[in-house]
């Protein structure tokens, strides 16, 4: 945490002046696909780590004004390569975000919310898991948000943009199945439990609990340039960085490092 947090301040200090080469206010569309390198750590199978490549789509939608700006993102990877081991883990993660933020100086500063979920099979060569065969992390997370745009160095021309946007959970409710089996520990309560798994849902709502950052962290640093081909067009380029972890008896935890293509439409 310590190291990204000094990377970001390197970064906004080490560039000139942002300069927003589509103007002051806009709106933008964008679509993502990359691939990142990913390490799934899920204790309730394996006390190891299992390494895998996500496939990454994403979609975010960008209102901005002249001291405000708002972004909505939707985002889906998961992996199609099967582990060379006895094990491995078949990975689907679909997340929600909804950014706002205010314009401060060059910054960009604000608030975010979002729904994280990250959905664990657990494939073997031999045998299965039987009444286990499936883990998660679905979390809300509330948090902080940053963003600036800086000119690229040694780059003359206008249209080529850099730029750099992290969040950081503060406040969680995380929902975490039971140790032995897929259900949450609410829906095992002899008064709730149905062999039909009635009300399930139900159950999972309310199994969840209030984590802070010493207990569960979501984190998302990205560096990306793009080029403007004209005023409602750019392609661009992505590093992502994703960690989202629980710290508990049955911690689990998975971080990527993706490398995003990214095409955007401005009107």
């Amino acid at each position: 945490m310590k190291k990204i947090t000094f990377l970001l301040l390197l970064i906004s200090g080490s560039f000139v002046r942002a300069q927003d080469n589509i103007g002051i206010a806009y709106n933008e569309i964008s679509l993502d696909y990359g691939i990142g390198l990913t390490k799934v750590k899920e204790n309730r199978y394996y006390n190891g780590s299992r390494h895998t490549r996500l496939h990454n789509f994403g979609m975010a939608y960008t209102i901005q004004k002249e001291r405000a700006r708002t972004t909505i993102e939707m985002s889906f990877a998961t992996n199609f390569d099967r582990g060379s081991k006895l094990t491995w883990y078949q990975i689907i993660k679909p997340d929600f975000t909804l950014n706002h933020q205010r314009k401060v100086g060059e910054h960009w500063v604000g608030a975010y919310m979002q729904t994280a979920t990250i959905l664990n099979f657990p494939v073997t060569r031999v045998g299965s898991f039987g009444n286990n065969p499936l883990s998660y992390t679905i979390a809300q997370n509330l948090g902080v948000s940053y963003r600036k745009n800086f000119d690229l160095p040694l780059i003359e021309d206008t249209s080529w943009q850099g730029y750099v946007d992290a969040r950081s959970s503060l406040l969680n409710y995380v929902i975490r199945p039971a140790y032995g089996h897929p259900y949450p520990e609410h829906f095992l309560d002899e008064k709730h439990f149905t062999p039909t798994r009635r009300g399930i849902g139900t159950s999972i709502a309310k199994s969840g609990k209030i984590r802070t950052v010493d207990k569960y962290q979501s984190i998302h640093v990205v560096l990306g340039i793009r080029y403007f081909i004209n005023d409602n067009m750019a392609f661009g380029l992505r590093y992502k960085f994703d960690y989202q972890g629980q710290v508990s008896d049955q911690s689990s935890s998975l971080s990527q490092h993706a490398l995003n293509l990214r095409v955007s439409y401005i009107y």
